[in-house]
């Protein structure tokens, strides 16, 4: 099953650590995605809350772009071991 379909199936919030079971990402590799602006999310009080609706058009609207780019562009290499160019944020820093 794809991510896009388990995420079809899903009708409330996700909060952090059940999208990053879906992704298959740390909880905190999902605060660092929101905290660049890169994944759709909600605040709610001082939580934060991903609709799976929303998520589904992003997947769905990133996916031809990352085909192209990767098409594109012959350099591409995969992330090697200890980069830390996506490091891990404190969480408390996104929900203040």
């Amino acid at each position: 099953m794809s991510i896009i379909e388990i995420l079809e199936k899903k009708t409330e919030a996700l909060d952090a650590n059940d999208l990053a079971t879906v992704l298959k990402l740390t909880a905190r590799q999902v605060y660092e995605l929101v905290r660049e602006g890169v994944i759709p999310c909600m605040r709610i009080g001082g939580a934060i809350r991903f609709d799976p609706g929303e998520l589904v058009q992003w997947l769905k609207n990133i996916r031809p772009k990352q085909k192209m780019v990767q098409s594109e562009s012959k350099d591409l290499e995969p992330k090697k071991e200890g980069d830390k160019s996506l490091s891990d944020p404190d969480a408390d820093e996104f929900l203040s």
